[in-house]
């Protein structure tokens, strides 16, 4: 699960707890990542996303990746993790 903003964005400073208690949970068995797309050596990953709004939440499976457009609560994270990805429009990586 991948996190993609800019650092002073307010709905990420909102999410940052969150995201944080989502790692510390679930860090274990789930891959959480934050990219920062301000920094000189993610613009190119950014590119290749096409990141447009921020935060951007992905969620990485098998060569698929899997936008996040729920409700941002860690239940909601968690459940898209396990499966509910499978209800969303894969793109190709």
């Amino acid at each position: 699960v991948y996190q993609v903003l800019r650092p002073m964005v307010r709905p990420l400073q909102k999410l940052a707890p969150t995201w944080k208690q989502l790692y510390q949970e679930h860090g274990h068995s789930l891959n959480v990542a934050t990219v920062d797309c301000t920094y000189e050596d993610s613009k190119l990953l950014c590119a290749q996303f096409e990141i447009r709004g921020f935060p951007t939440l992905i969620f990485l499976k098998d060569s698929k990746a899997y936008t996040y457009r729920k409700q941002r609560d860690l239940d909601g994270f968690v459940d898209f993790a396990k499966d509910g990805y499978l209800e969303a429009e894969a793109e190709h990586v």
